[in-house]
């Protein structure tokens, strides 16, 4: 059986630490997005919208496929309808 753990809360309110411990493999954040191969942070709020669709289809790919059995979403998620794209 997989289970997808939704995670959402304040900025440094835990949730990527907490991401870490439950699924260090399979978590995933829209966040990801804005890492460049050196590990730097490079946001870009007029690129929001493809990080979350990013953040959405490779956790979809991995409960598809069966990668893990437990993956975890991390994501702030100022609306209450914004996490609803999981929701399957």
């Amino acid at each position: 059986m997989k289970t997808l753990i939704l995670l959402r809360g304040l900025p440094n309110s835990g949730k990527s630490t907490l991401a870490n411990i439950l699924a260090p493999n399979s978590k995933y954040e829209a966040d990801d997005y804005f890492y460049d191969a050196n590990g730097v942070y490079n946001f870009d709020a007029t690129k929001l919208k493809e990080a979350h669709k990013t953040c959405q289809d490779k956790t979809n790919t991995c409960l598809l496929f069966g990668l893990h059995q437990v993956v975890v979403v991390s994501n702030t998620w100022s609306t209450w309808w914004d996490d609803t794209k999981y929701d399957k």
